[in-house]
């Protein structure tokens, strides 16, 4: 008896190799600019996009990095690099680290107000969740800290309110605002 699931290229296996698009993001003010986030052979990429007469032009590339967002006017992209959070423009030019002098971290949760003049973040770091603010040009700000699973913060339009989301109080990993 012959069988073909260990031969290359067999069904199961072309399954994992073709491309999937793990998520997809429009700028808020712009939303004819964009940013998907897909998964190639185990690699992720971010991908932006224009979309002019129906068509959606790639444009700049990120590899290995599944986390980002796209700033609501659509000029830049946020994203991780495996220990900080990057800027760079909407085409991928002028790469900076906004996060130099925090210790590598895993981001689970990024936002940006409406205005686009403040982002939030959560950095999961050895001795727990951090989230911070961080205006433009400017050092990340300890919003808060904690030791149980936390998440956040969302930036109401101009950031004049932050909300998070913490499991500090509650029993079985339920979070309270």
């Amino acid at each position: 008896m012959t069988t073909n699931n260990l031969i290359d290229n067999s069904r199961w296996q072309q399954r994992y190799t073709h491309p999937r698009i793990v998520s997809v993001q429009q700028a808020f003010h712009t939303p004819e600019r964009g940013l998907m986030v897909i998964a190639i052979n185990s690699v992720t990429r971010l991908h932006t996009w224009r979309k002019t007469d129906d068509v959606r032009t790639p444009l700049a590339s990120v590899n290995n990095t599944d986390f980002g967002g796209i700033m609501p006017a659509g000029e830049a992209i946020i994203y991780h690099d495996g220990a900080h959070l990057l800027r760079c423009d909407f085409n991928g030019e002028n790469v900076r680290d906004i996060t130099p002098d925090l210790p590598d971290f895993s981001p689970i949760s990024l936002s940006a107000s409406l205005n686009g003049q403040m982002i939030g973040f959560t950095g999961v770091l050895p001795d727990g969740f951090s989230m911070y603010t961080l205006r433009a040009d400017d050092v990340p700000q300890l919003l808060y800290k904690s030791t149980s699973p936390a998440y956040g913060p969302m930036l109401s339009y101009g950031a004049e309110v932050a909300v998070i989301a913490v499991s500090e109080r509650k029993k079985y990993g339920d979070m309270s605002l």
